[in-house]
């Protein structure tokens, strides 16, 4: 339920250059922690897309796959509901759509512990594979009720045609 290490490393390295190249851009010049610093670098991308256009011209090395991963990541509140034997299942809280999702380095399960998680994260497409950026914000755990609220939802979600396992091209 991860993507390969090689694709995975080559994303992140890119990723990471490129968040702290948008961070910088937008100001942040301040000692953090790395995955502080990050985290404002991918908040500076969502108020300004320009910035990628921008990274593309003066940092031409990072591969456009990684550039056009970046490019359609989805930056939202979500619910990991649960996994299966093969993906997480991850529901937008406004619970327009569900998604089956996979971890970059490690499980998503593994990340948390648990799950029935609310968070605010990054799902990009990847290949065939939906996959969480792993900057995580937001976490709080969710009570049974709200765990078979969503459950519920996502049934929903699948009979209806909103529950994407694989991006369309």
């Amino acid at each position: 339920m991860v993507v390969d290490p090689k694709t995975a490393n080559e994303f992140i390295d890119g990723y990471k250059e490129f968040l702290l190249y948008a961070a910088g851009v937008a100001g942040d010049n301040e000692e953090k922690e790395l995955l502080d610093k990050l985290a404002f670098g991918r908040n500076a991308y969502l108020a300004e897309k320009e910035l990628l256009s921008r990274f593309r011209v003066a940092k031409g090395k990072t591969p456009e796959w990684v550039l056009q991963a970046i490019e359609r990541v989805q930056v939202s509140d979500w619910v990991y509901l649960r996994d299966t034997t093969k993906y997480s299942l991850f529901i937008k809280a406004d619970q327009s759509a569900a998604y089956a999702v996979q971890g970059l380095t490690e499980p998503i399960k593994e990340i948390f512990g648990s799950s029935g998680i609310y968070l605010r994260a990054g799902v990009f497409p990847l290949g065939q594979l939906f996959v969480c950026d792993g900057l995580i914000a937001k976490l709080a755990h969710l009570g049974r009720n709200y765990r078979e609220a969503f459950n519920d939802t996502y049934c929903e979600l699948k009979s209806s045609g909103r529950f994407f396992k694989k991006p369309s091209a």
